[in-house]
């Protein structure tokens, strides 16, 4: 019977002692900020090297809760969840040398998978080889599919692309991003994605300061290429800075270092800016993100990696990284008291999506995600 009793004196001590002691990651200026009491759910999407996740934190009475952890990203769309998680397939091409002898080129691909039911979301991975013996002695290649940011009716991804030949002076590698309404990314998964497919609103905001884009992307490339760099092949991605979303550009060129043999891809990027309430509600940081930089910092080692103040003002969250244990913690702090009310370990400082909701559909989101997480499997390809 003591057995039984252990846990949950310990959960509630815990408890009892974060409501009590006055966080050490409160900073001056969240006194800035106007706390009403109107309850908001967060949902928070991570991407990690063990895939996405998705928390569901709840706040109600200057309490926070994590009340759903899914294996897998849960995004809202419209009137319904859609979910996505990475698809592995890896294999090794065999390849004949000059002396007639085998060898192995591996290729290992991951690509996004999405659905409308999480219970027919899987799990995938596979390895497949011509020859159990052969290893990747003529070389590898990695191709990978990844998330950089969602948002209703806007997905943002990536693209990779690495490897090397055995024997060759040095490796080769590219990316690039592609920004597109979230339904047409839906209905064209798996297959080749048209690269000038920016939406239109979008696009308006390149258009808008593209004298400044350019003269940045010119200037950083310039400085590395050997030859007169063009700018024909501009590609967008959105990705979270100081506090809120903002869309960005990339370009890439090859440069001849040192006229060393081969070339090796450079790139540059520059910060448009961030999305305005047409694209992301409550996407203002209402602080100096800077300032809180500089007064939280380097406590117990952590470096702040990004800050969510709920819409009611009434929470701050901080993601924390600590550099040399690799240690990451999500932290909430209620504003009114001070205190920290939730510490939660976090398998990555990376955050994809971000969604605040509030009143009734605090409710209803838990109850149809909850429904989702028990319909989950894991499934093997082999």
């Amino acid at each position: 019977m003591i057995k039984k009793f252990i846990l949950p004196i310990f959960i509630l001590t815990t408890e009892i002692l974060l409501s009590q002691v006055k966080s050490k990651y409160y900073c001056e200026e969240f006194s800035k900020l106007k706390p009403h009491n109107v309850s908001y759910g967060l949902l928070i999407g991570l991407n990690s090297d063990s895939g996405y996740r998705t928390l569901f934190i709840i706040n109600k009475k200057d309490t926070a809760i994590v009340a759903l952890n899914l294996p897998y990203l849960a995004s809202p769309q419209g009137k319904e969840f859609c979910f996505i998680d990475e698809v592995f397939l890896d294999s090794t091409i065999v390849e004949e040398n000059d002396d007639s002898t085998l060898a192995g080129y591996c290729v290992s691909n991951s690509e996004l998978f999405v659905i409308k039911e999480a219970g027919l979301l899987k799990k995938n991975s596979k390895y497949t080889t011509g020859n159990d013996s052969i290893g990747c002695e003529a070389g590898s290649e990695t191709n990978a599919e990844y998330l950089h940011y969602i948002i209703p009716n806007y997905i943002s991804l990536g693209y990779s692309y690495e490897g090397y030949q055995t024997g060759a002076a040095h490796g080769y590698n590219s990316y690039n991003s592609k920004s597109m309404n979230f339904d047409y990314f839906y209905k064209h998964t798996h297959q080749n994605l048209d690269d000038s497919i920016l939406p239109f609103d979008l696009n308006n905001m390149y258009i808008t300061k593209k004298e400044y884009v350019d003269s940045i992307l010119h200037f950083q490339l310039d400085s590395l290429a050997i030859e007169e760099v063009t700018l024909d092949d501009i590609s967008y991605y959105l990705k979270r800075q100081n506090g809120e979303v903002h869309l960005y550009c990339h370009a890439s060129t090859f440069a001849d270092y040192m006229h060393s043999e081969g070339d090796y891809a450079s790139h540059a990027v520059c910060d448009i800016g961030p999305l305005d309430n047409l694209f992301v509600k409550n996407n203002v940081f209402p602080l100096d993100y800077n300032l809180i930089l500089d007064q939280l910092n380097q406590i117990d080692n952590f470096q702040i990696q990004d800050i969510l103040i709920s819409p009611s003002e009434d929470i701050v969250y901080l993601v924390l990284y600590n550099n040399e244990t690799y240690k990451c913690n999500f932290i909430g702090i209620d504003i009114k008291s001070q205190k920290e009310i939730l510490n939660y370990p976090l398998t990555s400082p990376g955050i994809v999506m971000v969604e605040w909701v509030t009143g009734k559909q605090i409710n209803k989101w838990k109850k149809v995600l909850k429904k989702q997480i028990s319909y989950f499997i894991y499934e093997s390809l082999d």
